[in-house]
């Protein structure tokens, strides 16, 4: 029997400490539809990210993950896809994009999902890709598997209306074989932020942590 999964809006009014609904939506078909032939159910499912836009929308992220445990050896994580919203004052929809994603990692899952950042009305989408998969719009079924071995910087950005561009985050050579840490950034000033990487050692070893300043438009 398929999962039913959905979300709910609330926004809370300060001035008479009061929270009000403003939406409920499904979104079933996303994450159970082509995603199936990975071969196996995403089983756990959260808000990975949510941000508040100067134009009083709101976006944010519906993301799958599933563990694997072994005999031995660590856990496996995988990270799979997530459902970008986008709501109005109101809570009414004014877009949502599907990201498909293959995400593995051994041991943590330090490097896998996304950030979301806000950028005037728009949002950015960063996160840590199979270098194949950039040509590849971001709804395609067929992206490769990103790994810790297998990795690029992916940055997408979607306008107010959910028009969605996509490039590669330029990185300094010395930070060539790095991954992104996907839990955190540090704003810098409207236009510059602040990201943190970490080299892979072998399978699950993290080792030797660098920042970069990212400069967006």
């Amino acid at each position: 029997e398929d999962k039913q999964l959905g979300y709910v809006a609330f926004k809370p009014d300060p001035a008479t400490s009061t929270i009000k609904k403003l939406k409920a939506g499904t979104m079933t078909h996303e994450f159970m539809g082509p995603s199936r032939k990975w071969q196996f159910y995403y089983d756990k499912f959260e808000v990975g990210n949510a941000v508040s836009l100067p134009n009083g929308d709101f976006v944010f992220s519906l993301d799958s993950y599933y563990k694997l445990t072994k005999s031995s050896g660590p856990p496996r994580y995988f990270s799979g896809p997530a459902v970008l919203i986008s709501l109005d004052s109101k809570g009414e929809e004014n877009w949502r994009k599907l990201l498909v994603k293959r995400q593995r990692m051994d041991g943590s899952m330090i490097s896998l999902g996304h950030m979301l950042i806000p950028n005037g009305n728009h949002v950015m989408v960063i996160d840590n890709d199979n270098p194949q998969n950039l040509p590849k719009s971001s709804d395609d079924h067929d992206l490769k598997l990103y790994y810790v071995i297998s990795t690029s910087v992916v940055m997408q950005k979607f306008d107010s209306k959910g028009k969605v561009t996509k490039e590669a985050v330029s990185t300094p050579p010395d930070a060539k074989d790095f991954v992104l840490i996907t839990s955190d950034y540090n704003k810098i000033s409207k236009n510059l932020f602040q990201i943190q990487f970490m080299r892979p050692k072998g399978w699950t070893m993290l080792s030797k942590t660098g920042t970069m300043t990212v400069m967006h438009n």
